[in-house]
């Protein structure tokens, strides 16, 4: 019985010192750690969008609206040439029209258009870009030019004086034997200049020369002919023409303005095809020689004005005679056609 007995109080003996005994220590496994840094970025290449440019295209002079006679050469070494529509008259380039001729010249790519009246010769002297459009230069020998400015600016050359437009219709007539140049200015900005001063334009104006020794005159207001005359020419002018400016006004108290009515002269126009020279004695009022070069052309008026005759001949050729005629008549000749 004792023997039992302890037995079992040994028994309890080691289960109370085993549930007194320490735990076992559990050693973490270590972990590993994450360093976040932050990446290198490399430049990539910048793309720039640039806006292509259009290239300006470059400027010519068309012409077109063909009626009758009308001739166009590249320069004054070679001879003139019939134009046909949509011709391109080139930079350095002449063109005449001939009696009851004209023809239309569209300055591009601006819109300018020019009309050149009959019996005009014009040569194209400059034509270029610039900030606020192309500049057209037109050197006038003689004859009758309108034009339409649409941007730019442009000038008409003759020996006795420049007529200048920058805007926008202006009308010039040049006869060239007595030295007689007159600018009207429908609408806009005008102005004709010579050694001796210059006079501004605007809407409704006119001023003339009277010979390269003189200055311009001042400006006096167009007449009723003169907006008629726009009218006929130039259809473009419509919008800037009311009937009141076509109605004649009768003024009872004399007007102050000069009047530049003139007895019409004669006037002349030659053109000479042939090598040789052409010459003409027109006798008159007084004697008056022309020689028309080879291969070019020569017209005027005949003054003082009155009634004339005339001859013409070749070297080593004989004579023809031309009956009078009455001032206001025109002599138109041809040879070698």
């Amino acid at each position: 019985m004792k023997k039992h007995l302890l037995t079992l109080m040994l028994a309890g003996l080691m289960v109370l010192v085993a549930c007194q005994s320490p735990a076992a220590t559990e050693t973490p496994l270590p972990s590993a750690t994450m360093t976040l840094s932050p990446p290198t970025l490399t430049p990539t290449a910048t793309l720039t969008m640039t806006p292509s440019v259009t290239p300006t295209p470059a400027p010519e002079v068309r012409v077109s609206e063909i009626v009758n006679q009308v001739q166009v050469r590249v320069s004054s070494a070679d001879d003139f040439q019939a134009v046909l529509a949509d011709t391109t008259l080139p930079l350095q380039g002449d063109l005449q029209t001939f009696t009851e001729s004209s023809a239309r010249l569209d300055v591009l790519p601006d819109g300018t258009l020019v009309r050149v009246g009959p019996e005009t010769l014009i040569h194209l002297d400059t034509l270029q870009h610039q900030d606020n459009g192309i500049l057209t230069r037109i050197q006038m020998w003689a004859g009758e030019i309108w034009v339409v400015l649409k941007g730019g600016s442009l000038d008409v050359e003759t020996p006795d004086g420049v007529a200048a437009v920058r805007g926008s219709l202006m009308r010039v007539q040049y006869q060239a034997e007595n030295h007689v140049l007159v600018v009207s200015c429908l609408e806009g900005h005008c102005a004709l200049s010579n050694e001796l001063g210059s006079v501004e334009l605007s809407d409704g104006e006119a001023a003339r020369v009277l010979g390269s020794d003189v200055p311009p005159s001042e400006p006096v207001p167009m007449t009723t002919e003169d907006y008629q005359t726009w009218l006929n020419m130039v259809p473009e002018a419509q919008a800037y023409i009311t009937p009141e400016l076509l109605t004649p006004t009768v003024t009872m108290i004399p007007s102050p303005l000069p009047t530049w009515t003139l007895e019409p002269p004669v006037t002349y126009y030659l053109v000479n095809n042939c090598a040789q020279v052409w010459h003409w004695k027109f006798t008159g009022p007084t004697t008056i020689f022309v020689d028309v070069a080879a291969h070019s052309v020569a017209g005027g008026a005949l003054l003082p004005v009155g009634a004339y005759s005339a001859i013409d001949w070749f070297d080593g050729g004989s004579t023809t005679n031309t009956n009078t005629v009455a001032p206001g008549g025109h002599i138109q000749a041809s040879a070698c056609d």
